[in-house]
């Protein structure tokens, strides 16, 4: 459930599932920036203006690492329906 950071009240923070991730640097990362950016875009309800607001990208860098990651936001629209 998103929440209001406590050091920053203008910050939202969301609380993402603990996954395994590889030991790897590249994967691990990678891996991680998937769960965060669909934990924001479902926050969001799909929505890369919003979501790239919070997130402190630029749309057009949201969507680009949207495509990157094959985040199908259809799926992410359809579920906040």
């Amino acid at each position: 459930m998103p929440r209001k950071s406590k050091s920053n009240p203008d910050v939202v923070s969301i609380n993402l599932k603990l996954e395994q991730y590889s030991l790897d640097y590249r994967t691990a990362t990678t891996q991680f920036q998937r769960v965060w950016l669909q934990a924001a875009l479902q926050h969001f309800g799909g929505n890369l203006t919003k979501s790239s607001r919070e997130l402190g990208v630029s749309r057009r860098t949201l969507q680009i690492q949207v495509n990157k990651h094959d985040i199908d936001l259809q799926a992410i629209r359809q579920k906040e329906k």
